[in-house]
């Protein structure tokens, strides 16, 4: 049996009267890809940034590994979890977006590494898991190439392509 990686369930977001997500359901399992399809301004980024609460959301859960992201409930009551617990939550998942504001002057492997060395304190041999792309800068990386750092850092990877017109948009969940 898949484990179940990421859980939505009755997911609403509202900015003022107007409700952008309206109980929105997904479950994914490890290794499962999902596309999120939609006009713009259809909720797609809003529902990934809700993912790691860097939206609110009004009601329903959201569970990473079976563990509810950014709430709590006590006593019937729903409250938003302390930021140091929704910060480590964060430091489980990574969004990676069409620009993956990789650090120019570094090797890809060091761009990965800085981010494990700086949030969770590792040291250079810990975070250097990916001597694969040790070589190339990130102005000598194509496109593809470019988007591997970026999935990298987090357990959990989220992509998002917000304003991509040469393509169809759509939001891929990792």
């Amino acid at each position: 049996m898949t484990q179940t990686l990421l859980e939505i369930r009755d997911l609403h977001k509202r900015y003022g009267a107007v409700e952008v997500l309206k109980g929105v359901d997904c479950t994914m399992a490890q290794g499962e890809v999902i596309s999120i399809i939609g006009s713009s301004g259809s909720g797609k980024t809003t529902m990934l940034r809700c993912i790691n609460m860097l939206e609110e959301f009004q009601g329903g859960s959201i569970r990473i590994d079976g563990q509810e992201i950014g709430y709590e409930t006590v006593g019937g009551q729903r409250r938003r979890k302390k930021e140091k617990e929704i910060a480590r939550q964060r430091a489980m998942t990574g969004m990676a977006f069409q620009q993956f504001n990789l650090f120019p002057h570094m090797t890809a492997a060091r761009n990965i590494m800085l981010g494990l060395m700086k949030v969770r304190g590792m040291g250079r041999g810990g975070a250097g898991g990916c001597r694969e792309m040790a070589g190339p800068c990130r102005a000598a990386l194509t496109h593809g190439s470019l988007s591997r750092p970026a999935l990298r850092r987090p357990a959990a990877a989220r992509g998002d392509r917000p304003g991509d017109r040469n393509e169809p948009e759509a939001d891929a969940v990792r």
